[in-house]
């Protein structure tokens, strides 16, 4: 990660929890020992392994598990034009969604609802769920990543399906994005 800092003037920490950083083209310092360009088309099987492999170790779950959904949403970035790779010796070594430059802003997110089982339990903690945010404004959840069980999950969906939000933005126009929403259950004492 030093070395992408190097290469780029200005990388921004856009979500600490894990961490993401927002790298801008017009950020991207000329080096000599890589070559940074948009990714091309032919590159979609080897892009997507390498950023799944950067999400089983950053979140801890494997967008693989729905394979063609994930190749198809990177298919979809490169021929966007938002996704750029580092090329060092001739090997992939890093390489970014710049995605929306206005991401998805969530306007409502109401609170789930206890299932009995889970109060009496006093269960507490979070779900989280891979969401879909299309340009039309509507919304899809496509899987729980990470569940609590005991009716919980399916409580967090119901919430999440009642979310109103504005889309991502690229180019001053709405596309489609996708994110991990986190829903959190907490008993109120």
């Amino acid at each position: 990660w030093n070395r992408v800092k190097s290469w780029h003037r200005a990388p921004a920490l856009v979500r600490e929890r894990q961490p993401l950083y927002a790298l801008w083209p017009q950020g991207i310092n000329r080096f000599d020992d890589a070559d940074v360009r948009l990714a091309r088309s032919d590159e979609t099987e080897l892009v997507a392994e390498h950023s799944a492999r950067m999400i089983v170790g950053e979140l801890g779950y494997d967008p693989r598990a729905q394979r063609s959904t994930f190749v198809a949403g990177v298919r979809h970035a490169i021929e966007l034009g938002s996704w750029w790779v580092w090329i060092v010796e001739g090997e992939l070594r890093f390489q970014c969604n710049v995605g929306a430059s206005t991401p998805v802003e969530i306007t409502f997110k109401p609170n789930p609802v206890y299932t009995d089982e889970a109060r009496n339990m006093k269960l507490e903690g979070e779900v989280l769920l891979e969401v879909s945010f299309a340009a039309n404004g509507t919304l899809h959840v496509n899987r729980v990543v990470r569940g609590l069980g005991h009716g919980l999950d399916e409580a967090a969906v119901a919430a999440a399906n009642k979310i109103r939000f504005k889309p991502a933005l690229h180019g001053g126009q709405p596309i489609d994005s996708m994110a991990v929403v986190h829903v959190t259950f907490a008993m109120a004492y």
